[in-house]
């Protein structure tokens, strides 16, 4: 397969016809979506999309149970700065995603279910955890 001749769109990387979107080598599934420069617009892209979606939700399941979250979740540890970033300025709901991503949770159970103290315990293990003063990999 010639990848040379993969284009971007604003719905990610495409294939010629023959290998629309996602094609197999050694078979696995390869998902050209978001690789590249595009990673971080396409992961912003996604946020908005899924604040959008939750704007009028009140049941963190229902939150995670949209294709967008899924999408976020997918992108894996590359995200989890950007994931940071935002909930330190917005404080929503995106630290939702984290444990889903790292596979761990710092959040004491005490302090389960009041997403005040499950944002700041998540800045708190970001700032002891991750490498750089911007919580940057």
């Amino acid at each position: 397969m010639n990848l040379t001749s993969a284009t971007q769109t604003d719905e990610g990387w495409h294939l010629p016809s023959t290998a629309q979107d996602s094609t197999s080598f050694r078979n696995e599934k390869i998902d050209l979506r978001g690789i590249g420069p595009f990673r971080e617009a396409n992961f912003f892209r996604l946020v908005e999309h899924w604040r959008n979606a939750t704007m009028f939700m009140s049941s963190t399941a229902e939150m995670k149970s949209l294709p967008e979250f899924a999408q976020i979740v997918q992108m894996g540890e590359s995200v989890v700065p950007w994931i940071i970033r935002e909930i330190r300025v917005k404080r929503d709901f995106l630290y939702l995603a984290l444990p889903e991503i790292l596979g761990i949770n710092p959040v004491l159970p005490s302090d389960r279910g009041n997403p005040k103290k499950m944002i700041e315990a998540w800045i708190i293990w970001a700032d002891r955890e991750l490498p750089t003063e911007k919580n940057e990999f």
